[in-house]
């Protein structure tokens, strides 16, 4: 992943292609696809709310 990431996206950040590599890691045998898929969504939506400023932070 972190490969990808050079050739990619190389300004993403090591923290967030480390942990997704470890989502996916957790959840490579599971049936269940939803699971993973939750996971990498709290994790983006992690990340944005730290980088994007909200609503609430203008004021």
């Amino acid at each position: 992943m972190i490969a990808a990431r050079e050739s990619i996206a190389p300004n993403l950040d090591d923290d967030i292609v480390q942990k997704c590599y470890l989502i996916q890691k957790k959840y490579q045998f599971s049936d269940d696809r939803s699971l993973s898929l939750a996971a990498m969504e709290r994790l983006v939506e992690a990340a944005l709310e730290r980088r994007v400023p909200s609503a609430e932070d203008a004021k």
